[in-house]
């Protein structure tokens, strides 16, 4: 298969959209490093030494990824898997500075008018999540780091090598925490399935030219989705939804620029929130919950349902990808291994066929039925859960929520008939204008509640509600339950960041 950057799209003409600040915004938010390897390391402050940090923190700041640089080593990456079908391993170093708000006094940045719940710790945040597990961040202002870098590669040495040589090079700041994450093989996350599939397309140009586009654009230009999505299940959102300065989406005309997302703070322009939860996955204990249920659920539904299915279920996709609205009963390799049929698919209305163009041929994509019923893919699904596609949600329109994420798995994989008592996991990451609207969305509203966004149980991958969490078919049948206790990924640390422009970490 070829990684879907090798996959040559066209621009189109965007000169509608707006020109991004490809030298600002750091590479981490937009595209992203979709490196095999990343390490987080958390750093404090030392009190009186602020003169020190500042200085660091500049002298730094030219090493930083940015938009440019990120879209150049991708144009690499691509090329060369074109030419190969294989993607290559860049060996460049990746770099990225987030602040958190206890940081911005200390670095002389105006804390006025930033939202709330960034002032907060996030056990502070109501997440549900549950009491008496160790945090290995965030939990105490000792373990809550002020700055936040992220370190990323294909190779690993030059993560370890930077990471390593870090506290001889420290000024005004010691490190207080380090987590190293790598991809695993065939991107999958720990319990087994395909992550990282449905990722919004992020408009904007990169250069005057009107073509020269952060997200290329594969719809065939007489396709009526063509100016709304930039290929299929990929829907196209302005860039003012994860980054102050520009326009945000309009919910009634996805085609046209909402008003620019003028930032709280001047030094916040081309700048994004950042979430980080590092979370534990326990893959015994979800397999051992899908093998004790399938028995009940197949009588349930009249037919048998075996683990596997019910946990294709739990997450609304089986484990290679292929997405349940497409293929209830089985896989589908072949649609597993197309980079644009596994994505393509909605909820209340049918997916005619989609013409895009490869390479400058046209490809027709076959359409996918709707499944408004959720007769295929359950309400409570992870996948549905938090993005609803072409339905409208209990909060308006699906695009208003989207988040950029950027996680990585942590620890080693799962071996078959292990006690899971090795820590793994995931280091999620997103980045989003909105902390409230879209993020707290996601966790606090929709993920733990039984009638959110559409109803019928709650989030059972990654819910975390303190009250027994089930799962409903569409005509309300209790089809399982999960009890409280029972959790299968538990936070254990994070906090909230500000990935500032370059130019701000320049001028410390």
């Amino acid at each position: 298969m070829l990684h879907p950057d090798s996959i040559l799209g066209t621009g189109g003409d965007a000169s509608g959209e707006p020109l991004l600040a490809v030298d600002e915004i750091q590479g981490n938010v937009l595209p992203g490093f979709g490196a095999n390897f990343m390490t987080f390391v958390g750093l404090k402050i030392v009190p009186g030494a602020e003169d020190g940090a500042r200085r660091w923190l500049r002298e730094l700041a030219p090493c930083l990824t940015t938009l440019r640089q990120m879209t150049g080593v991708r144009e690499v990456r691509r090329a060369v898997a074109r030419a190969t079908g294989v993607r290559p391993q860049m060996p460049d170093l990746l770099l990225n500075i987030v602040l958190a708000h206890s940081a911005l006094a200390a670095l002389g940045l105006d804390a006025g008018g930033v939202e709330p719940i960034f002032t907060r710790s996030m056990r502070e945040a109501n997440f549900h999540d549950p009491e008496g597990v160790e945090w290995q961040l965030g939990d105490t202002p000792e373990k809550s780091p002020d700055v936040l870098l992220i370190v990323g590669s294909d190779v690993e040495t030059i993560v370890t090598d930077f990471v390593a040589s870090l506290p001889g090079r420290l000024d005004g700041l010691r490190a207080v925490y380090v987590e190293p994450g790598a991809l695993l093989g065939g991107d999958i996350e720990h319990f087994g399935f395909r992550d990282g599939i449905s990722q919004p397309g992020v408009r904007g140009r990169l250069s005057e030219r009107p073509d020269h586009v952060l997200t290329r654009r594969y719809f065939d230009s007489g396709d009526p989705r063509a100016t709304t999505y930039a290929r299929p299940g990929q829907p196209l959102v302005w860039p003012g939804q994860f980054i102050f300065g520009y326009p945000v989406q309009v919910e009634d005309d996805p085609e046209m620029p909402g008003l620019v997302a003028e930032p709280p703070a001047p030094w916040m322009r081309n700048g994004s929130y950042m979430v980080y939860r590092r979370l534990n996955q326990n893959v015994a204990a979800f397999r051992r919950f899908a093998a004790e249920h399938a028995p009940a659920v197949s009588q349930k539904l009249g037919r048998a349902v075996s683990a596997e299915e019910l946990q294709a279920l739990i997450v609304g996709r089986w484990p290679d990808g292929t997405p349940l609205v497409r293929s209830p009963e089985r896989p589908d390799p072949a649609m597993a291994d197309d980079d644009d049929a596994v994505n393509f698919f909605s909820y209340a209305d049918d997916e005619p066929d989609a013409r895009i163009v490869v390479d400058g041929t046209s490809v027709t994509i076959p359409g996918a039925p709707a499944d408004d019923a959720a007769s295929r893919c359950p309400h409570f699904a992870h996948i549905r859960k938090v993005n609803l596609r072409d339905k409208g949600t209990d909060k308006g329109s699906p695009l208003l929520f989207r988040l950029l994420r950027r996680g990585i798995p942590f620890g080693p994989p799962f071996a078959e008939g292990e006690a899971d008592g090795i820590g793994r996991g995931l280091l999620f990451v997103s980045y989003q204008r909105n902390l409230e609207l879209q993020f707290m969305t996601h966790v606090e509203t929709w993920m733990n509640a039984p009638d959110a966004p559409e109803g019928f149980g709650h989030d059972l991958v990654v819910g975390q509600s303190a009250t027994p969490r089930f799962g409903d078919l569409h005509n309300g049948e209790r089809l399982l339950d999960a009890p409280a206790a029972t959790t299968w990924i538990v936070p254990t640390g994070g906090g909230f960041f500000f990935s500032p422009a370059v130019s701000v970490l320049r001028e410390l």
